[in-house]
């Protein structure tokens, strides 16, 4: 007789079990969708950055795309050209620099 009841009790309670263990395992996989999903889109807007930080890169500073097919001299000059185009950068940043230093003489003394 105990029997009788045992064994609905466990099939009930297998299948109270299984129904919470299947609805766990489907919520978690789509929170893995949507968590995907945002990392998808994060990804799109990270590689349209990229492509315009690119872009603005390339119209800052061109380089010719057969730069190893032209002469020795012509990449010298462009060498030299860039080495200068930083040269002036960084004077200009060393003039900056200067600049706040002689505004806060306290602080260097």
């Amino acid at each position: 007789m105990p029997w009788v009841i045992v064994w609905p009790v466990l099939v009930v309670a297998t299948l109270v079990g299984g129904f919470f263990l299947v609805r766990d395992g489907w919520r978690r996989v789509r929170a893995t969708g949507r968590a995907a999903a945002r990392a998808s889109r994060a990804a799109g807007r990270a590689w349209d950055g990229a492509d315009e930080l690119a872009r603005a890169a390339a119209a800052r500073h061109p380089v010719p795309a057969v730069a190893l097919l032209r002469e020795r001299d012509e990449l010298r000059a462009d060498v030299a050209a860039a080495q200068a185009a930083r040269d002036r950068r960084h004077d200009a940043r060393d003039a900056r620099r200067h600049a706040t230093m002689a505004r806060w003489p306290h602080v260097w003394r």
